[in-house]
């Protein structure tokens, strides 16, 4: 059947391609140049466009514009059935593709999940909303008297480990189990009713978060979660997938490198959804993503609460109630970055957000508020890319706890949008390194000479920068008002940030001996007899 150019169904395409692409079982290019240019497609194809038409047209009410599907929208495409019960998305996608239906694996509660993410997967693929509404459940079918819940809620009533969560069911699945803690978070409580859109948001959030979007792969996470959840509730070890992100710093598109803290990765548009628009990595005029994410595991536990808990939680339950990521390895990332882009200005990834996928509660995770950078915006080439991952794996293989507190300064000192914070920050950094009881100011300088110098000339000048760097520290500090007029703030910013970053940089590189040293006077001393 032949589609004219310019004759595209007008309501269909406000589902935009990536739903038709599935709904018609056609590759998205495909339908990318059938909507541009027209084309031929199968009867059965054709079929199933049509209806999808009329199907949009009645839940727009009759709007003839062109535009997103609305909130209400959604909601009257997501809960239309056939006559027969079947949902109209997936209906026409069998239609579609005259294959079918494949019922499941054997498990029955994998059997069933297995059928709702059918249903589910096609609003997954529907354009982003523009509007100022959250993504919510209300994006999804709520199987509300459906006889996909009914044997979803019969299968898990037979499954010993999965009603753990409900030790006080008594067969109305409309009752909430107990209070349920877990190592990501704060108590809740799920329906037995409502426990099937827990699991499937996140199994959706495992797949946008692993890059692939497909109804296998969808469906594939969604088994992963019930096997998580089941593993959890036994009181076996379990991890589950943690996603830090940075701004500042992109990669090359489709990068991927892992390493000793994690895999390393572009930062995919997927995840957008699922971070606050002001923790979101920045956009270049042409597209580029100046971010990047770092992929981890972290340890993941349930407990339930006892029947007949009368409470207060003491501190005695097997497990920690913290929603609270270990940042050691965000620290490590924003100085390996540093490393590889050399300016006056310090540039490094800097961590905006964290996210989870609980599977009992979807994404979930941690936001910080961008602040004013002095840092710019750049993108990594592959050889840079290359580089940040070589500096990676130096630092995982030395005991940086020595230096922890000159690396934390320094990842303060380049993200900070004040000058006088981010200097002081930088010369604490130095004295942690070097500094002494007595005369820290000679026992940096020197130090720091002695470790850059190529040169008894090169020497001198360092040991001058850094005199006039603690100058103009102390002028600051303690309020010189005559000095501080003649200081210029931002180029001492500039190079204590710079020397500390030189420094930093050759001690994991070059120096290891100095790292393992306890006290910043061991390793001047050491820099004064080697020399």
């Amino acid at each position: 059947m032949l589609i004219e150019q310019g004759k595209f169904p007008i309501h269909a395409r406000a589902l935009g391609s990536r739903l038709i692409s599935y709904v018609l079982n056609e590759e998205l290019e495909q339908i990318d140049e059938l909507m541009r240019s027209g084309g031929e497609i199968s009867d059965e194809q054709y079929r199933s466009l049509a209806q999808l038409d009329q199907i949009v047209q009645q839940a727009k009410s009759g709007r003839l514009s062109n535009q997103q599907l609305e909130i209400s929208d959604r909601f009257q495409l997501q809960n239309m059935k056939f006559k027969d019960g079947g949902y109209v998305l997936s209906r026409l996608r069998q239609q579609s593709a005259g294959t079918q239906k494949y019922e499941g694996p054997e498990d029955p509660v994998k059997s069933a999940i297995h059928t709702m993410c059918e249903v589910w997967f096609p609003f997954i693929l529907l354009p982003a909303k523009n509007d100022s509404f959250p993504s919510s459940m209300m994006d999804y079918p709520s199987f509300h008297d459906s006889s996909e819940a009914d044997a979803f809620i019969k299968a898990v009533e037979q499954d010993a480990t999965l009603m753990l969560l409900y030790p006080n069911y008594r067969g109305d699945p409309m009752e909430s189990s107990n209070q349920i803690y877990t190592s990501l978070g704060q108590g809740f409580g799920v329906q037995l009713v409502l426990l099937h859109s827990r699991i499937l948001s996140s199994a959706q959030a495992s797949m946008e978060l692993s890059g692939v979007t497909s109804l296998s792969n969808f469906q594939s996470h969604a088994y992963a979660t019930i096997d998580r959840l089941r593993s959890a509730l036994r009181g076996e070890e379990h991890k589950v997938p943690l996603i830090r992100i940075f701004d500042h710093v992109g990669l090359p598109p489709n990068f991927s490198e892992t390493t000793e803290i994690g895999v390393l990765k572009s930062y995919p548009s997927a995840l957008d959804k699922y971070v606050m628009a002001r923790s979101r990595p920045a956009r270049g005029s042409d597209d580029k993503v100046y971010g990047c994410v770092l992929e981890d595991e972290i340890d993941y536990r349930i407990f339930v609460e006892p029947e007949d808990f009368e409470g207060p939680f003491d501190g005695s339950w097997p497990i920690p109630i913290s929603s609270q990521f270990q940042d050691r390895h965000s620290e490590i990332l924003s100085l390996c970055t540093a490393f590889v882009f050399e300016d006056d200005r310090a540039t490094a990834a800097r961590s905006t957000a964290s996210i989870t996928s609980c599977p009992l509660n979807g994404a979930t995770g941690g936001h910080s508020l961008r602040s004013p950078s002095l840092g710019r915006q750049v993108e990594a080439d592959l050889q840079q890319a290359n580089s940040i991952t070589k500096f990676l794996k130096l630092c995982t293989e030395l005991d940086m706890n020595k230096i922890d507190l000159s690396v934390r300064r320094f990842n303060s000192a380049i993200h900070r949008s004040d000058n006088i914070d981010s200097l002081i920050d930088a010369v604490i950094g130095l004295e942690s390194l070097f500094g002494q009881k007595s005369d820290i100011a000679f026992s940096v300088a020197t130090s720091v000479s002695l470790l850059l110098a190529e040169c008894a000339e090169d020497r001198s000048s360092i040991f001058s920068d850094i005199k006039k760097i603690y100058s103009a520290r102390s002028d600051l500090v303690h309020g010189n008002k005559k000095n501080i007029a003649k200081i210029d703030v931002n180029a001492a910013r500039n190079s204590s940030v710079n020397y500390l970053r030189r420094v930093l940089m050759e001690l994991i590189e070059h120096r290891t001996d100095l790292i393992s040293l306890d006290q910043g006077s061991a390793r001047a001393k050491s820099l004064v007899i080697g020399s």
